[in-house]
């Protein structure tokens, strides 16, 4: 099995630290989705791997072997980066085979191998289309085939599907996932997109300040953030302050009332510790008042249509405004009472 391994890489940018103390690693078969928001350096850690800039502290390793020394054009590191950087003036065929040419191999084996990179991304009957007639997701794919003909050990791709309407980078999503799954490689992608992450990722690495700040499955992350600003970064809403009154079962005491909450995997919680809770938006059930656990009671103070129903906003009381979806629309105005079952409600440490 192939790994890159990342280590403490430093970086600066403008005199100031851009990445600080980074480390990861991802192996053969496996997408790594290096998620965080645009300006935190993803860009720049996928130079570093690929060689075109050097760390100020810190060493990339291919298979245990440190690549300090080894130029860019001897990694065999594929990189996609986010606009595609197709050649205007070369057809379909010849974008693919641009790598390849570079490489000076036989002709005859880089039709084969531009060939096989295009069937794979079911592109084979634009061989000789111009670049500039074809659609945003179908250069997508001829990038794609590009960055595969050369059969990179690794690929990485730089927000492959930012520029492509929501519609389409859906329809993308899984098809590019069953791609790079087939390829066999490590695969790293950057995304800014926690929707997209989920989609592709086997691993989210999460980067914020410089720092990998959680490294875990898509189911993980999301049943356990790491923090609150994990938390907050994955859409997360309705925070609560809180303190442990209980361990069996998990009470929490908060200025809304108590609730029982699902012990989190992986950590240890005491009486008397205090933590923040996250009450999903999904799965609230409308109640009678009664005089008990897992309630929210609140005014309500706006009601809007979604897609997946009502987005109803209340006012608690307490400063504390909190957002529910709800299959039915209550009055704006109108006191309401909320059920959270404890599978709803997530623990986050401060």
């Amino acid at each position: 099995m192939d790994t890159l391994k990342v280590t403490n890489i430093h970086k600066d940018y403008d005199g100031a630290p851009l990445l600080k103390g980074l480390s990861l690693e991802v192996h053969s078969g496996e997408i790594l989705c290096l998620l965080g928001r645009s300006g935190s350096g993803k860009s720049t850690l996928l130079r570093i791997i690929a060689g075109l800039e050097q760390p100020e502290e810190g060493e990339v390793t291919w298979n245990g072997i440190n690549l300090a020394n080894t130029p860019a054009h001897l990694r065999k590191f594929g990189l996609m980066f986010q606009d595609y950087a197709l050649f205007p003036h070369r057809d379909v065929a010849q974008n693919v085979a641009f790598g390849l040419e570079m490489m000076r191999l036989p002709k005859n084996k880089i039709s084969e191998m531009v060939k096989i990179a295009l069937e794979r991304v079911n592109m084979g009957d634009f061989a000789k289309r111009s670049v500039s007639e074809l659609s945003g997701g179908e250069q997508q794919r001829v990038a794609l085939a590009r960055a595969l003909a050369a059969q990179p050990r690794l690929l990485m791709l730089d927000e492959p599907l930012a520029a492509l309407d929501r519609s389409l980078r859906l329809e993308l999503q899984q098809e590019l996932s069953t791609q790079l799954h087939q390829a066999g490689i490590p695969v790293i992608y950057v995304t800014h997109d926690q929707e997209e992450a989920v989609i592709l990722g086997d691993q989210l690495a999460i980067l914020h300040d410089g720092e990998i700040i959680q490294n875990d499955s898509p189911r993980q992350v999301y049943a356990a953030p790491a923090n609150h600003w994990v938390a907050e970064f994955l859409g997360m809403k309705n925070f609560i302050q809180g303190r442990v009154s209980s361990t069996s079962p998990l009470i929490v005491t908060t200025p809304l009332g108590e609730f029982e909450v699902n012990k989190p995997q992986k950590a240890e919680i005491n009486a008397g510790l205090d933590v923040t809770l996250s009450l999903s938006s999904e799965n609230a059930e409308v109640i009678d008042a009664i005089d008990s656990g897992n309630i929210i009671r609140g005014t309500v103070t706006a009601c809007n249509f979604r897609e997946n129903g009502f987005l109803v906003t209340l006012d608690t009381g307490q400063e504390i405004a909190m957002e529910f979806v709800l299959q039915e629309a209550p009055p704006v105005g109108s006191p309401i009472t909320l059920e959270i079952p404890p599978s709803s409600i997530i623990l986050l440490h401060n």
